[in-house]
């Protein structure tokens, strides 16, 4: 044993005890045939109820302490503020659907020339402008596929690749005042944020280091020149976008933008420090709004909800009546404590097991005993493809009401 771990063993933290309370269906049944007892009662009393009311003064403390933050900024005119901040994001959100057209294959495929400059953004990860060098369609598409279904071959500028063999980390974007690298990053259609109007020459071969430097020479001089803003592909006039919905869209976003440049109450120098401090306080106040849900739940019995489904969907399949009261298939099902007590049940009151032999029967019975899948394709006999056809009907119909009752199944 590596002394490490065993001073772990003898000094190291405890692991932390969590409960996996879950309801079942044996002990639901099993709790509502017998008279005095109350699901309600035992949940209340489950060490997971007892967790989440331990965990609830941390939680008081921790809004007391985001909501002291959030007051403590102070911001000059800040219903002024808050209006840009809602039509900045409102704009945001209408870009992002126009991007979603413009990425269409149909829309974008004709202009991905190797050359043209393209902006990226994935996720957080913003890339900003780039060439593109290439792209293909991912195998095993059929027809035009979706913008999910073409990557994209763009030169951009990466961070420095730390310790490693190549291509053996995720490269990501360099910021513009460290050091780079610029490499080919294979990326989605889905995630350009945009096509730029002006092209570039780039040489035949890009493997060398030099040829991909003097690619991204040429960016930074088109950067420079076009104010670090080149002209995009207008989607009208150069995408030919006509669609009515996308019309609309367009309409929409030129109004905000307009709105934005001309409004005099969104100008002045101190507004984009006034924006980013009253981001903040947003996201204060959303994280705040997050922990009084958590506080609610926490308060509420758990399981409430999940409880409920699962007496409608016993009644739904005759195991109980209105009333809760436990019918005679309900019973059978508070006697079976392995495998699936619903399903095992519906094939006893289906007569499945009479005209079945002994090794049929436990061939049957062995598809309630849960195991790893088997990609091995076995053909049956009809003499067991039979009876598993009927188990199959069975355990559809199960599911089917699970579903319209809202119970999540796997």
């Amino acid at each position: 044993m590596e002394p490490a771990v065993a001073k772990n063993m003898v000094m190291g933290q405890a692991d932390s005890l969590n409960s996996t309370f879950h309801l079942g269906y044996n002990m639901l049944l099993n709790l509502l045939r017998v008279e005095d007892a109350d699901p309600d009662y035992v949940i209340k009393r489950s060490f997971s109820q007892f967790q989440n009311l331990r965990n609830l003064p941390a939680l008081e403390k921790k809004l007391k302490a985001l909501e002291d933050t959030r007051v403590a900024i102070v911001i000059e005119d800040e219903s002024a503020v808050e209006e840009l901040y809602e039509v900045k994001k409102q704009l945001s959100d209408l870009e992002s659907d126009m991007r979603a057209w413009t990425n269409k294959p149909k829309h974008a495929l004709p202009f991905l020339q190797p050359g043209r400059m393209a902006k990226v953004l994935d996720g957080d990860d913003d890339w900003g402008w780039g060439v593109i060098v290439n792209f293909q369609k991912k195998a095993g598409v059929q027809g035009e596929g979706d913008s999910h279904s073409y990557v994209v071959d763009v030169l951009l500028r990466c961070a420095p690749a730390a310790s490693g063999p190549p291509g053996s980390q995720r490269p990501k974007p360099a910021r513009l005042d460290q050091p780079c690298e610029i490499h080919v990053v294979p990326v989605l259609l889905a995630v350009l944020n945009g096509i730029s109007s002006v092209r570039v020459i780039i040489p035949k071969d890009l493997r060398p280091q030099n040829a991909r430097d003097e690619v991204g020479k040429t960016v930074a001089e088109v950067l420079r020149r076009f104010k670090g803003s080149p002209q995009m592909l207008h989607p009208l006039q150069d995408m030919n976008i006509a669609d009515p919905a996308f019309l609309k869209l367009h309409t929409k976003v030129e109004t905000l933008r307009k709105k934005l440049q001309t409004e005099p109450q969104y100008q002045g120098s101190s507004m984009a420090e006034r924006l980013k401090r009253f981001a903040e306080k947003a996201a204060l106040a959303e994280e705040a709004k997050v922990l009084k849900k958590e506080m609610r739940s926490s308060t509420e019995m758990q399981h409430k909800d999940e409880l409920k489904r699962r007496k409608r969907c016993l009644r739904r399949l005759g195991f109980t009546n209105k009333d809760d009261v436990v019918e005679v298939k309900g019973r059978v099902a508070c006697e079976i404590t392995t495998g699936d007590e619903l399903l095992a049940t519906e094939l006893i009151f289906n007569n499945i097991f009479q005209e079945l032999g002994v090794e049929q029967a436990v061939a049957l019975l062995s598809c309630l005993i849960y195991q790893e899948k088997s990609k091995e394709n076995v053909r049956l006999k009809e003499e067991l493809a039979g009876p598993l056809r009927v188990m199959q009907d069975a355990a559809r119909r199960i599911g089917t009401v699970s579903k319209e009752c809202k119970i999540n199944t796997d």
